[in-house]
């Protein structure tokens, strides 16, 4: 198990040249992007969701979070239509980083999945 670190580390890089690179794109946006609401609504219920699952093993981080996100996102249910924004609405640039962040997190999860599956068959470590 001494690989471990290293991937725990690599992840953090990832992440990290991800961070770099959304504050580099939308550093030159023109306009002030306003919170989508009903998003945060529903990333609330998710980690509700993964958060009830955590309750079970003393875990209350995700719920709680998933706990406040919603109460924001229900607080601000007026504002859900306000703010939303379909992907034919969007400039070619907005899709274009979207697309590129999907891609990004899609292949991590497939990476993960990966190295899950190498891990529990032995193959490495």
């Amino acid at each position: 198990m001494t690989g471990l670190p290293w991937i725990l580390i690599s992840i953090a890089i990832v992440l990290i040249l991800l961070a770099i690179l959304l504050i580099i794109a939308f550093k030159n946006q023109k306009r002030k992007a306003l919170p989508d609401y009903y998003n945060i609504f529903i990333i609330g219920l998710i980690w509700l969701a993964i958060g009830v699952i955590g309750i079970f093993s003393g875990n209350n981080v995700f719920f709680i979070i998933g706990l406040v996100f919603a109460l924001i996102g229900w607080a601000h249910r007026k504002e859900w239509k306000q703010n939303r924004k379909s992907w034919m609405n969007m400039e070619n640039r907005e899709r274009r980083i979207i697309a590129i962040i999907m891609i990004v997190l899609l292949i991590i999860v497939l990476a993960g999945i990966v190295l899950f599956l190498l891990l529990e068959r032995g193959t490495i470590w």
